[in-house]
């Protein structure tokens, strides 16, 4: 979603780049399992164009062998959650977290 940034509060970043360099974040997700999900920049890399998960679709998926992630797409937005009940959820406005 590089094209929509999102201004995101400060509890929300990654913390992966000091000062409020994460405050218009392009990706979301977890970059650790067992936490909540987090927003941050993308700097020095070069993404990709990725499959589209049409509205009322849902996909599973294991980043790790003990590990399943659900992400289900609506036209409000996408909901993604992880076995340990934390979820996100992120749209054109929006990136909240929650546990399930």
């Amino acid at each position: 979603m590089p094209d929509y940034p999102r201004t995101v509060a400060e509890d929300l970043r990654c913390g992966s780049y000091p000062g409020d360099a994460e405050n218009r974040a392009v990706q979301f997700g977890w970059q650790n399992f067992d936490r909540p999900a987090c927003a941050t920049i993308i700097q020095g890399l070069r993404t990709e164009p990725r499959a589209v998960l049409e509205y009322g679709e849902s996909v599973t998926f294991s980043p790790q062998p003990d590990l399943s992630i659900t992400c289900s797409s609506t036209q409000e937005g996408i909901r993604c959650e992880n076995p340990n009940g934390y979820g996100f959820f992120v749209s054109k406005t929006d990136f909240t977290r929650y546990r399930v």
